[in-house]
């Protein structure tokens, strides 16, 4: 059992419906199901009665269910304590991102640990409608592509704009676009998709945006690029989320960008929570962190070395 199975099981139980546990958890109904199949495969037991109008918890259920409550609860208060406990000792920096900045802010954070020997880190990856939903609790450093709409959400002396992106498929070997310089939307209709769980694809027409008949919804990056190598499928992504990975600089995936005019540049923001007494190590970082991704965004988006 994992916590994203337990959060799975105590939504869905809160539901009484997958369907509606799986828009609130923001992830595919398929992906919800099997995880739960999986959980109670593994665990020998069932966990819910499926019925025409939805779920219910099993005798046995009842009780995974509330022990998953308790898990969880703990694991909270764990996260708690941990943070209180470096922020008497250690300068912590928070950061939440969509999956897209996954790489890039990686590579950038190992490339600036020079900055403070006390400097530490939580990364979490989230949805764009969570950081929405909770933009009052947000992290300290927020990454995200955000609609001229949704940025009306936030503070403008919060918001910095790093910059736009393309819209691209990732490919391997097996797929005709492999050597193509670039694709249209109608060259996609019915191919396999592979889909990333907390990925925003609302930035593409309705035809393509939903991930319900994905041949693969995961959470899991290196799963999604060894199906690719794999399989004649397409994976939805920026132009700069593979940047000078060794996926990429082996030749093992391709990046193609979509040429179409229904697909417009998406632009990029950081929600930077500032605090009255924010430390000069933590403004120095930011400063740093996003020059470094405002320059790999222009040269993504201008076709340059690194995507192939």
């Amino acid at each position: 059992m994992n916590f994203e199975q337990m959060k799975y099981i105590v939504e869905a139980s809160k539901e009484g419906s997958i369907s509606r546990a799986a828009d609130n958890l923001y992830v595919s109904k398929s992906g919800l199901s099997q995880g739960i199949s999986m959980l109670e495969s593994e665990l020998g037991v069932k966990i819910f009665d499926r019925t025409n109008t939805g779920i219910k918890l099993t005798n046995a259920g009842e009780r995974v269910v509330r022990h998953a409550i308790q898990m969880l609860e703990m694991m909270d208060n764990l996260n708690k304590e941990v943070k209180t406990i470096k922020r008497k000792n250690d300068i912590l920096i928070t950061i939440s991102m969509t999956p897209t900045f996954s790489f890039l802010i990686q590579q950038i954070i190992l490339s600036l640990d020079h900055f403070h020997p006390n400097l530490t880190f939580q990364v979490m990856e989230n949805h764009t409608k969570t950081m929405l939903k909770n933009k009052q609790q947000l992290a300290d450093f927020s990454f995200s592509a955000l609609t001229r709409s949704e940025s009306k959400y936030f503070d403008k002396q919060t918001l910095t704009h790093l910059g736009q992106t393309r819209i691209c498929i990732a490919v391997g070997k097996k797929s005709p676009f492999y050597h193509a310089k670039s694709v249209r939307l109608a060259d996609l209709k019915k191919k396999t998709v592979i889909a990333y769980t907390l990925s925003d694809y609302e930035q593409l027409p309705i035809e393509f945006s939903s991930i319900q008949d994905a041949f693969l919804t995961t959470n899991v990056h290196e799963f999604a690029f060894d199906m690719l190598s794999e399989k004649d499928a397409v994976l939805y992504l920026h132009s700069f989320t593979l940047w000078n990975q060794p996926i990429i600089e082996s030749d093992e995936i391709r990046v193609i960008p979509i040429e179409d005019k229904r697909i417009k540049p998406v632009d990029l923001w950081c929600v930077h929570r500032i605090e009255e007494r924010e430390s000069e190590v933590v403004r120095l970082f930011f400063e740093e962190l996003t020059a470094r991704i405002k320059v790999v965004l222009k040269e993504s988006f201008d076709g340059k070395e690194g995507t192939h």
